[in-house]
């Protein structure tokens, strides 16, 4: 990817971040490497995705970087998109078991907040630096599917679609959710999700210890048909490895 050249002169990357600017506005993170945008509502994620939809861009989505190489490189064409201001949470409700919270959210907050309302959340790690779109969308993310009652997530079409909810009624369907656990960000924008909590007082939690970085699988042949069901226009990019 191009930077701006000596002399003054518009790189290919200076014009694509004006482009981007014009169109998507204060998102849109200025003097950066690689073109990136920070959405801070569901509503610009759309705007996202129908951008690169029309530019024939793709998404790489990322919520802190922590598993990249330090050699990591944006192949061009494809738009960085951070998830890190999608970060509000609803209090943790004894009565309800149940916390909605936006994937921009630290890991370690959730667990803290959780916690101190003397609830837990199962196989919750202690020492994942990352938010809970990383946690849940990495290759270890499957399983949490017990956990996961419910989500929002924007497709590679820019349609909102949500499914399944905190009460246990509402989890008809769910299973079509479910299966942007571990898929990287290659299938749809996860930006909201209801998960499972249960009393401090209950059976005895695993915790799990995770790498500082992980490399998911490579999808299966039923994540496949979904992901193009869900991103017809190959939107979200898909990583290899």
């Amino acid at each position: 990817m191009h930077q701006r050249a000596a002399g003054g002169i518009m790189s290919p990357t200076s014009g694509i971040i004006e482009n981007l600017q014009k169109e998507l506005g204060s998102i849109v993170l200025p003097d950066v490497e690689f073109p990136t945008v920070v959405p801070d509502s569901i509503e610009n994620v759309v705007k996202v995705v129908n951008w690169c939809r029309v530019n024939s861009w793709r998404m790489l989505i990322a919520g802190r970087g922590h598993t990249f190489s330090e050699d990591h490189h944006v192949p061009d064409g494809v738009l960085t998109v951070l998830t890190l201001k999608r970060n509000r949470m609803t209090e943790a409700n004894p009565a309800d078991l149940a916390i909605e919270m936006e994937t921009g959210m630290s890991v370690d907050v959730v667990r803290e907040v959780v916690e101190q309302a003397g609830l837990i959340l199962e196989r919750w790690p202690e020492d994942y630096p990352g938010t809970v779109g990383g946690l849940l969308c990495g290759s270890r993310g499957t399983e949490y599917r017990g956990m996961l009652l419910g989500s929002t997530f924007v497709d590679g079409t820019g349609r909102i679609l949500s499914l399944g909810g905190a009460i246990r009624k509402d989890v008809s369907g769910f299973d079509a959710s479910s299966v942007l656990l571990g898929s990287r960000g290659a299938i749809a924008w996860l930006d909201r999700v209801v998960l499972r909590l249960k009393p401090d007082s209950s059976a005895p939690v695993e915790r799990v210890s995770f790498p500082p970085s992980t490399l998911p699988k490579e999808f299966s042949g039923l994540h496949r048909q979904i992901a193009a069901a869900f991103d017809p226009d190959d939107v979200f990019f898909k990583p290899k490895g």
